[in-house]
């Protein structure tokens, strides 16, 4: 009876052994040797990128442990981009330039990319990690009307198109496609040249159109848009905009 006892629980650790071996570490929990090394900031036409580098390891992709946390850098000028992952740490320096400060901050299990700039001077986030070499991309989108390098008529990947717009005294008119966005969802939006929203519009997707009317202001320019913003987290998702005249 005894050597039975024995070798049930011979083939019950066994059996719990083998289980073990067979769980899954959940991306954000798992330890890395990913560092943080440095940082770059530099000007683009339509937006400030700030570029943090990485050593000693990889961001997982899809990357589920990266996300904004502070998407709306318009109201505070501030905008944050987390990173969770057991065992990630920073040595890279708080970066300044372009009017833009940036530091990675280090927390429990994971970092914070803080970006923090003047009121006003940013509209929306976005950010993507590249490999080879390893590297997170942070962009701040400019909420002045944009010059001709900065206008975007169609996206990339085509999820939103801007095809026709007209812009009078107090009416803003727009027509474009959208394609394989969330719920096919966006929102066309007019902003005055200090990046304000005057008057916006949502719409789904296919090919869309969309007309509103806007409060009377002086004459300037101004940026008409149309953004769909991430389900997962704010980030910007996908964005077509022109520079217009409005007002009299």
């Amino acid at each position: 009876m005894v050597h039975a006892n024995l070798a049930t629980a011979a083939v019950l650790a066994t059996t719990i052994a083998a289980g073990a071996a067979l769980v899954v570490v959940p991306a954000a929990e798992a330890t890395t040797h990913l560092t943080a090394t440095g940082t770059r900031i530099a000007d683009h036409p339509g937006f400030v990128r700030a570029v943090v580098d990485f050593a000693d390891g990889e961001i997982p992709q899809p990357s589920e442990i990266l996300r904004a946390t502070d998407p709306e850098p318009f109201a505070d000028g501030v905008a944050r981009v987390r990173l969770d992952q057991r065992g990630v740490r920073t040595e890279a320096r708080t970066a300044r330039a372009q009017d833009v400060t940036v530091r990675v901050i280090q927390r429990r299990n994971g970092i914070t990319v803080r970006l923090a700039a003047a009121l006003h001077r940013f509209k929306y986030v976005s950010y993507f990690s590249l490999r080879n070499p390893e590297r997170l991309v942070v962009d701040l989108w400019k909420s002045a009307p944009p010059r001709a390098a900065a206008a975007i008529r169609r996206a990339r990947g085509g999820c939103l198109a801007l095809t026709r717009y007209d812009v009078s005294r107090r009416h803003a008119a727009a027509a474009g496609t959208e394609r394989n966005l969330f719920e096919h969802a966006f929102v066309v939006r007019l902003r005055a040249a200090d990046g304000r929203v005057l008057a916006q519009q949502p719409r789904t997707g296919g090919r869309w159109t969309s007309f509103f009317r806007y409060p009377a202001v002086r004459r300037q320019a101004a940026t008409l848009e149309a953004v769909a913003e991430s389900a997962q987290d704010g980030a910007l998702a996908c964005l077509v905009q022109v520079k217009v005249r409005i007002g009299s």
